[in-house]
């Protein structure tokens, strides 16, 4: 029974990985933090100021509701479930409509903001996506595959050097970095689209550092010179972009 234990632990495991990246979890907890989170939040404070309201508890049930039918949807999805797009589609759908029409101040279309609008309907074209992508594409363990060759591992052709993972490291921290100061900004009506723009700029820098580190092996660099003047365009845009940003920041009110 304990030499099964391993392997039982790492089928959970992986299991559960795939659960938590999930493409449903991850889009479909995208357009919820963008569509219901300002819902739920908006009732929480009306249940803390103003005492408890029917449209600011169906606001919490509703947000609540969608939270759990998409963890539910996406758990269902990976037991191959049948009642996984009832639940994550269409209860999902339900629970959101539901705390929509409890706050008809966010329905008001000359309130509404743009760019949260925006970002909130292509959240939801990658939750449709997601769920339409075929299963075989879908699926993150591929030893679930009764197929599947599960004999030893292949050995690695080459190892990347140590310098690589500083530099993927600082890409990382230059993500959060960014993403920390768009979440500094305080004028609401540039807020939402600051972050959505340092949510960009944080995925092109991982990208970028990803594909310097492992680019770096056995590869010859250009001379400073051309690599200058190769780069020369680029940062002619980024410090018109610097220019642009610091005249907007004092000369705009």
């Amino acid at each position: 029974m304990s030499a099964l234990e391993p392997g039982a632990d790492r089928a959970h495991s992986s299991w559960l990985v795939g659960v938590l990246t999930s493409p449903i979890l991850l889009t479909g907890g995208y357009a919820w933090g963008l569509t219901a989170a300002p819902v739920a939040a908006l009732g929480l404070r009306q249940l803390a100021t103003a005492g408890p309201t029917l449209r600011g508890v169906l606001g919490v049930i509703g947000s609540g509701a969608a939270l759990v039918a998409l963890g539910m949807g996406v758990v269902l999805e990976r037991r191959r479930s049948p009642l996984a797009p009832l639940v994550g589609i269409w209860g999902f759908l339900a629970a959101l409509v539901l705390s929509w029409l409890s706050t008809p101040v966010l329905l008001d279309i000359t309130r509404m903001d743009t760019t949260r609008g925006l970002l909130g309907a292509g959240g939801f074209a990658l939750y449709a996506l997601a769920w339409g992508v075929p299963d075989v594409l879908r699926r993150l363990v591929p030893e679930d595959d009764p197929r599947a060759d599960t004999s030893a591992p292949l050995e690695a052709r080459a190892r990347l050097p140590w310098t690589a993972r500083w530099v993927t490291a600082l890409g990382v921290i230059t993500a959060i970095v960014l993403t920390a100061l768009a979440w500094r900004l305080r004028d609401i009506s540039r807020s939402l689209l600051g972050q959505a723009l340092a949510a960009l700029l944080a995925v092109l820098v991982v990208s970028a550092s990803a594909e310097i580190a492992v680019g770096r092996r056995g590869t010859e660099l250009p001379p400073a010179p051309t690599r200058l003047r190769r780069a020369s365009s680029v940062l002619l845009l980024l410090g018109l972009m610097l220019a642009l940003g610091g005249a907007l920041r004092w000369f705009i009110p």
